[in-house]
């Protein structure tokens, strides 16, 4: 099983188990070094960016671009929410798992080869609403070449703990066939399909484009709530960067802010902690709202909750 350490209560936490899977992501290699050994082949890191530029978008679908230079590397062009997405870039990485905020260098480079992609776009750093930025697994250490084959090891096999195996995935469109290989290889076979109740969709086309939020408090309210009691949040980062998409205008995601406070409220952690995680990440994002929430006042919690706190 795994011995584990509660983050916000400080408490041991025992699970017992025959089989243990160590899904781990950009962690995955330090995890199975921590439970066996260091596994170098499991994840060699690089990283990936998309950015959201505050321009509306070149179309209604879209484009693909290519600036007019030797070697130059394909872009993809995106409306998004009345905006503009354009990706993906790729380069070498070496920091800590956690560490995703491409250098500035690198963001200014992608936009001079978008620019050159697309003569009078004329892009600068000043656009930019937020960048997008994760690490992915790269085929060779220190290069930008994206691994294209999961990795698959098993502890046991290599005189670790036995049920113990750690996975590395490549991309989305591949993971149920890895979830296929790595029940293989904990079960022998693929345990019967039991007849579960689908997941109740959690309303995608509601949650891409949260423009209405800052006029429908109530509705975001609630919304937070049920995302806060059903997906187990304890973060208010977490509750808007990784449970909502399309807060992406001051106004909805500091609406959005005042209802995840609201929601947050008697949970144990200060207004104060919640706000400085939510401003370091998105100053990792490069995004524009970080500078108005960090120098907007903080919510009051002894506010009447029918009055705004911001």
């Amino acid at each position: 099983g795994i011995r584990a350490m509660d983050c916000i209560s400080g408490e041991a936490q025992l699970f017992r188990a025959r089989r243990v899977v160590n899904c781990a992501g950009p962690w995955c290699r330090e995890v199975a070094e921590d439970l066996d050994r260091e596994v170098a082949e499991l994840f060699r890191p690089s990283l990936a960016f998309n950015v959201l530029f505050d321009r509306p978008p070149l179309g209604p679908s879209a484009v693909a671009v290519e600036s007019p230079v030797a070697g130059a590397r394909t872009y993809f062009i995106v409306p998004w929410n009345g905006k503009m997405m354009a990706g993906t870039w790729h380069q070498p990485w070496d920091g800590d798992p956690a560490a995703t905020r491409p250098p500035s260098s690198a963001v200014e480079a992608f936009i001079d080869e978008l620019n050159l992609a697309v003569p009078g776009l004329e892009l600068t750093l000043g656009d930019v609403r937020r960048v997008y930025a994760g690490q992915l697994p790269a085929a060779r250490a220190g290069t930008a070449e994206a691994s294209t084959t999961p990795v698959l090891h098993d502890h046991g096999r290599h005189g670790g703990p036995r049920g113990l195996v750690s996975v590395s995935g490549v991309k989305w469109t591949t993971a149920r066939d890895v979830v296929r290989q790595a029940l293989l290889m904990t079960h022998g076979n693929l345990p019967d399909a039991r007849d579960d109740a689908p997941p109740r969709p959690l309303e995608p086309e509601r949650l891409s484009d949260m423009g209405w939020a800052p006029d429908r408090p109530d509705e975001l309210l609630a919304l937070c709530k049920r995302l806060v009691e059903e997906e187990s949040v304890v973060w208010l980062d977490d509750l808007l960067l990784r449970r909502m998409e399309g807060l992406d205008s001051d106004a909805a995601l500091t609406a959005a802010v005042d209802a995840g406070l609201r929601v947050m409220q008697g949970r144990g952690i200060p207004a104060e902690k919640h706000l400085a995680r939510l401003v370091g990440s998105l100053e990792s994002r490069y995004d524009k709202s970080a500078g108005a929430l960090g120098s907007g006042p903080l919510t009051d919690p002894t506010a009447d909750p029918g009055e705004s706190s911001w």
